[in-house]
Order: C-alpha cells, then structure tokens, then sequence
C-alpha cells in the first residue's frame, strides 16, 4: 500500500465499494455505530459488484484531503467493529502521509460469512439502529438491506464457503504429503491465505493461526509512540522508569550523559531526577535536578535557599514533559547542540514491526524499528552519518516497555575527519506495582 495508490482511489471518487470520511471518532458509541454502518456495508456487497471495497478515512466528500485529527491503530478499529458487526469483518488497515496529511485506509476483501448484521441495537436522541440490521450500498449511499438483497447476500456467501473448503480439502492434502504442518508450526509458513482457510472450521481462529489480520503486524507511527507514553504517564497504574543517554564526538573533549529516573504513583504524585554534566542540569542544579508534583503540587528548587519548594503553577502534567524539554525522548539528535550547530534528521514516520517478538521482565513484546539519515552542519564542518531507532511495545498492554536509538556520524571538521556517536536508552522497569516516592528532598 502506498500514497498513490490511495489517490487512485480518491481520484475514482466515491461508489459502490468506495466511501469517504472527513473523520471517524471511536470515543462515543454513537461514532462507532457509525462507523460499523460504513463498513458493513462495504463488507455486504455482491461480488458482482466487486472484489473489494475502501474507507478512506481522513477524505472529505467531495475528495479534498483534510487528514486525520488523530492516528488510528487497527486495535481500535477492530474493538469497535466487533462491538456491533456479527459475523465479525476481516480487514487490513493502513495510514500514511498523502500529500502531507494523516490518510487511513481499511481495505474489506470480499466476505464469505454475508450477511453481517447489527449484533446489537443501538439507540440515541439522533438516531436508532434495530438489532439484527443488515447495510449495504445503494451506488455511494448506505442503505438498510431488503430482504431480497439478504437472500441474495447469503447464497452468494454459502456458495464462496464452498468453493473455499474444496481449496482448503485440497491444501491440507497437499500439506500433509509435503510436511507443511511442521512447518507452519515452526512459523515459517505463516500466510493470510492459511489464516483465512483455518477460519472455514475455527471462526475464532487457531492459537498458531490467528484468525483475521494480526493488529500487531502494522507499522506503528510516530504519534502512536508518543501517545503511549502521554497515556501512560497520566493514567491510573503506577511504573517506574529508567532513561539514559551519552553522546560522544571525537572533537570534542567532553562526554556528554544523561540519567533520569522516573517515579509514578498517579498523575498527582510523581518524581524526575534528572542527572547530567551538561545544560541546564550541569549549569542550575551542579549536575541534578529533580522535577516533581506532590499531592497536586509542583515543586521547583528555590535560587536562594537552593531548596525545593511549591512553584506558582504546575510546569509539567506529564512525568514525559520533563524528558521532552530537558532532552527529549525522541530527539536524541538534540544533545549533538552543544558541539554542532544544525542537525538536520531525515525521519520516516513509521516504525517497521518485526515479526519475531521478544520477553522484557517477563512480557511479551513486539519490537518495531525505524532508520533515519543524519546531517550535522556547523560553519566548516559537515558530518553525515544514520541512525537506528528501537520500540518495545508490550502486546497486551499497549505500553512502550524500551526504546533505544543508536546514531552514528563521520566527516570533517574544520577540513579534518572526525565522528560523532549518540546512543540512548529508555525502559519501563516495573508496571502496575506500588511506587514509594522518597520525598525528602522537599524542605517544609
């Protein structure tokens, strides 16, 4: 999938198997009613009509690209069409920049398990949707389906269920006598074709072969990462964190390092030491400061008396606000500012998932990765190098449990060869456990 193939289809306008939306908003249950009324209905066409239908999200009606407020992930797309879609609708979900704006696009193949209804009955001051309620399209246009075009739909359907177990009677054959069994077990067969035919005797899907398309598998967007941390330092569970980094440059006589450790019991009570030999740290507070809001209170370190008191107004909200300012979780070229003039970064918006995951304290994660180019430009001096940016994003949870980013640079300065190196470390510690703040750097 990508951006021009996207604009095909706005340039194709709305139809049968195409609907625009300006917007999509999952947070009441009336938005997602809505929602699930679109896509039914472009998963309730005949095949006659086409293989395959479109939602483009982020498009208006008369085909302008307006964006998307927000990225969506396809978790929270599945959540609320499974919340009001029976049988439940197979789908694939991508977003991306198009024309420089967040475009998102759910691709409905064409459904073998017609007609999805309305599993419950929806009801509010606007409108009302009866249980068992079955959409379909009219042209462009959403219209509850008759009970003609219902027969219709299911005999097609029965007739593709059919089709699919005489494919899939041929491919267990055809897999026993090659020992693919074995190999899908191995996971080195591990196909959307195989999914889709273990669905035909396990709608749920099987423990190896998960039915439908696996959310995890989407490449995750900058906005996402940053809004799991935003969540998570507001939200209710409490965690404990460890961020580092070090930057090193052969013409440079210092190292440059950092440390900060993050205490969160709730978005009222939580603690940032902040450790470095460099900036605002090094400069103010002799190498630490600590960034912290107590029983509601922000507390900042008085010039005076060199101790902490209550400050006029709550400066940071978010524990993640203290690392974005002072260093930033996912700027680490920003330290490279204190021996380089401009840094210019070539960053992709989108971290590539692995398909193999990986066990941080016991959970288990997915790891997405991103590569950038870097540029560093400082009077005579001109460095070029790439970097290499980590997130481990623990699969049931949704949280970010690690992040490591690693650059690397070299040319000259002042016509001589040099390098610079950036490395940075961030890993959620304890999640959910109690957090005792140590509170006894504020004087009363």
């Amino acid at each position: 999938m990508n951006p021009r193939f996207v604009k095909r289809l706005i340039a194709q306008g709305e139809g049968p198997t195409v609907e625009f939306k300006r917007e999509v908003d999952l947070s009441t249950r009336e938005g997602q009613a809505e929602f699930c009324k679109d896509l039914m209905s472009l998963a309730n066409i005949m095949k006659s009509v086409g293989r395959t239908s479109y939602l483009l999200i982020g498009v208006d009606d008369d085909g302008s690209i307006v964006g998307m407020k927000e990225p969506l992930s396809h978790r929270q797309l599945k959540d609320a069409a499974d919340l009001y879609c029976q049988p439940p609708i197979v789908f694939r979900y991508w977003q991306g920049l198009v024309d420089g704006k967040l475009v998102g696009l759910i691709t409905i193949p064409q459904s073998y398990r017609k007609p999805h209804k309305f599993k419950r009955e929806f009801s509010s001051d606007k409108k009302r949707i009866a249980e068992h309620t079955v959409f379909t399209r009219h042209l462009s246009h959403v219209v509850i389906a008759s009970p003609e075009e219902i027969v219709a739909l299911d005999q097609e359907a029965a007739l593709e269920r059919r089709r699919r177990a005489r494919l899939l009677a041929m491919a267990v054959m055809l897999a026993v006598a090659l020992l693919i069994p074995l190999l899908i077990v191995s996971g080195v067969a591990y196909a959307r074709p195989i999914q889709e035919f273990a669905t035909l005797i396990f709608p749920q899907g099987l423990p190896l072969l998960p039915s439908g398309y696996d959310p995890s598998l989407a490449p995750l967007h900058v906005e996402q990462v940053d809004r799991m941390l935003r969540e998570m330092g507001s939200g209710p569970q409490p965690f404990k964190a460890i961020y580092q980094s070090r930057v090193v440059a052969s013409f440079s006589p210092n190292e440059y390092v950092s440390n900060i450790t993050l205490e969160y019991r709730d978005p009222k009570n939580w603690k940032a030491t902040v450790r470095a030999n460099y900036g605002l740290v090094a400069y103010q507070g002799g190498g630490e400061l600590i960034y912290a809001v107590r029983d509601g209170v922000y507390y900042e370190i008085d010039p005076l008396s060199k101790r902490y008191a209550p400050g006029d107004y709550i400066r940071y909200r978010n524990p993640f606000g203290v690392i974005d300012e002072v260093i930033g979780i996912r700027a680490p070229f920003d330290q490279l500012q204190t021996v380089l003039h401009s840094i210019t970064v070539d960053m992709g918006k989108q971290y590539k998932p692995w398909r193999k995951m990986v066990r941080i304290s016991g959970r288990l994660a997915r790891v997405y990765e991103r590569q950038a180019g870097v540029d560093a430009l400082h009077f005579e001096s001109e460095l070029h190098g790439s970097s290499v940016e980590k997130v481990y994003v623990d699969v049931e949870r949704n949280i970010v449990l690690r992040y490591e980013a690693v650059a690397n640079l070299k040319g000259k300065v002042k016509r001589k060869e040099e390098s610079a190196q950036y490395e940075i470390g961030f890993e959620v510690i304890s999640y959910g456990n109690p957090v005792e703040i140590d509170w006894s750097f504020i004087k009363d």
